[in-house]
């Protein structure tokens, strides 16, 4: 019996020494299938619509650099990512960054490992990512298609994520992009420049291929190109994983082995620098800190102004007035108290006479108290009156109103009225 046993632990152990055989041979030395897929991403064509021209679209990446060449103001470098909002293909969201000035990428981030070399445990600097410090992140929001840009409470990282659509038509499916976070060359603890001292790398490589890096490279490819706008389709296979949403509405499908992820972008170029908010494309710089100034723009010190629009109505309270024979409106205290003590808005006022009886026009002092963008007058057909001092410091340039409605001014100001449809 005893010998038995023996047989039967030997045949065991050959056997055992033969898989594990051949297991170190497939798994080092037979070449493994591999697949191959390749991803485009261009515009977010469930928002849009199949038949939307590229030029129409929403595309998913907008760049521009403002390379301030003739030294006219400062370079502005802007990359924008726009997205569905999850599940809902019907509405977007835009994160994006902003570098003012030279883009700056000398400033490392430093994490020491250890690695065991020729039986000594050595400790290395690794320095795997970069830093930039004039840096600045936006989030845009969409109201009716309209765009309001804000500084970002969560800014864009190497943990962030972008749902958009790869394919078309009935084959057009939701896909998630994701940072790889891998490292650039799996090499990075041989060769010159990762001595065990704190001394920083002369030739040290980034290591960690994330959000800064992949800025970097696409400033470099668009910092070649001449002034313009142009479409141009970035490789950034380096950068993102792709994963589709499978039947069951879960991103857990990696397409293949090797992929090629090609996203086209919306590049504008201009030689001139950046003079004024408006030729951001977050309506901002900075974040509106407040830390940079130009001379150019003496009219407003701090011009990258992000304005929040705000429309009101029906937000009066009347006076009879026999004098007049008619009533007369002035904004309520409560519009006033509302908005009077934030800035940047952009009030839009709405004057709608058919909620009204025998309205003939505003009080005097009817609208001050707060600054109006413009003050639109609709619902009726009759002269309508802005008596004595009703548009004191209320700094408003644009009166409209239907064609069927006469205005008329009391006070010599300087405002704009014009008839609309």
């Amino acid at each position: 019996m005893g010998k038995f046993l023996s047989v039967i632990w030997r045949i065991i152990g050959i056997l055992s020494v033969l898989v594990i055989t051949c297991f170190i041979w497939l798994y080092f030395f037979v070449p493994k299938p591999e697949t191959i897929s390749t991803s485009y991403v261009n515009s977010l064509t469930a928002f849009d619509g199949e038949d939307t021209a590229l030029e129409d679209s929403t595309i998913v990446l907008d760049i521009q650099l403002m390379k301030n060449a003739d030294n006219s103001g400062e370079k502005l470098f802007e990359v924008a990512f726009t997205t569905y909002q999850g599940e809902n293909t019907d509405e977007i969201f835009t994160k994006g960054v902003q570098v003012v000035g030279d883009f700056n990428t000398s400033v490392y981030r430093s994490h020491r490992t250890t690695k065991w070399k020729f039986w000594i445990l050595e400790t290395y600097n690794i320095w795997y990512d970069i830093s930039i410090d004039n840096l600045y992140s936006y989030d845009i929001s969409y109201d009716k298609g309209a765009g309001i840009a804000y500084a970002s409470p969560t800014s864009l990282n190497n943990s962030s994520s972008f749902i958009v659509s790869v394919g078309n038509g009935e084959n057009m499916r939701l896909a998630k992009l994701e940072f790889k976070n891998e490292v650039v060359d799996d090499k990075y603890y041989v060769g010159k420049g990762y001595e065990s001292s704190s001394i920083i790398p002369y030739d040290s490589i980034y290591s960690l291929c994330g959000l800064n890096y992949m800025l970097s490279a696409i400033y470099n490819s668009v910092n070649s190109l001449n002034a313009g706008t142009s479409y141009i389709t970035f490789d950034l296979s380096e950068f993102f994983n792709v994963y589709i949403q499978d039947d069951d509405g879960q991103y857990n499908i990696l397409t293949q082995d090797t992929q090629f992820t090609y996203v086209t972008a919306r590049v504008n170029v201009e030689d001139n620098g950046i003079t004024t908010r408006t030729q951001s494309m977050f309506g901002m710089v900075a974040e509106n800190d407040g830390s940079i100034s130009f001379e150019i723009d003496d009219s407003e010190k701090l011009f990258w102004k992000a304005y929040e629009n705000v429309y009101i109505t029906d937000c009066f309270d009347t006076r009879e007035s026999s004098y007049y024979n008619g009533t007369l409106l002035s904004i309520n205290n409560e519009t006033i108290t509302k908005y009077k003590d934030y800035e940047n808005l952009r009030i839009h006022l709405t004057i709608d006479l058919s909620k009204y009886e025998n309205v003939i026009g505003i009080d005097a002092f009817g609208l001050d108290g707060l600054n109006y963008y413009d003050i639109t007058i609709i619902g009726g057909s009759q002269d309508f009156y802005f008596m004595s001092n009703s548009l004191t410091n209320t700094k408003v340039n644009n009166i409209y109103h239907s064609d069927n409605i006469n205005v008329v001014i009391y006070d010599d100001v300087d405002v704009n009225v014009k008839a609309v449809a």
